[in-house]
């Protein structure tokens, strides 16, 4: 982390002020808002100390809420993929297949791994955020129904940013 750490700092704000500027203003309807600003926590490396994890993952969340004015939400669910990477990357992956210096991306893993890896901690994401935002069970299923389809559109949006810009091995 500590050779690439410009470039990480580079990521974050570049991602945040995307998110700001360009998908906080796509307008397709109620129930679909692409957070593609998650794709930073999504690929920082393996080896990363879990306490610089969750203060990264939390500095990202409560950015957006400040620029977004959403009191906290981004953060509780960026610090929740934060702290459940660790355990999701586990599921996903054997330890012996963690390379020490590669991050999390589809160029050092593939698209079948990466799509798994980044659709759990998506839809995760989403349903806290949601849920939050809604704060009530009364429209829980168009809650479900709003992070579901959010889900899609930020994973595509996710795969989309990878293929941009990862060099493909």
């Amino acid at each position: 982390m500590k050779s690439n750490l410009v470039k990480y700092i580079l990521i974050f704000f570049a991602l945040v002020l995307v998110q700001q500027f360009v998908f906080n203003n796509i307008e397709l309807n109620t129930y679909m808002n692409p957070y593609v600003y998650v794709l930073f926590i999504l690929i920082l490396p393996f080896t990363l100390n879990r306490s610089l994890l969750l203060l990264l993952s939390f500095s990202l969340g409560i950015t957006v809420d400040l620029l977004s004015g959403t009191l906290g939400m981004h953060a509780a669910a960026c610090t929740l993929i934060g702290y459940l990477r660790p355990y999701v990357l586990s599921v996903i992956t054997s330890r012996e297949e963690f390379e020490q210096e590669l991050a999390p991306t589809i160029a050092t893993y593939g698209l079948t791994w990466f799509l798994r890896y980044s659709a759990f901690l998506i839809v995760i994401h989403h349903v806290v955020l949601f849920s939050l935002e809604s704060f009530t069970f009364s429209g829980y299923f168009t809650t479900i129904v709003r992070a579901l389809l959010s889900s899609i559109l930020t994973l595509f949006f996710v795969i989309l940013t990878e293929f941009a810009f990862s060099k493909q091995k």
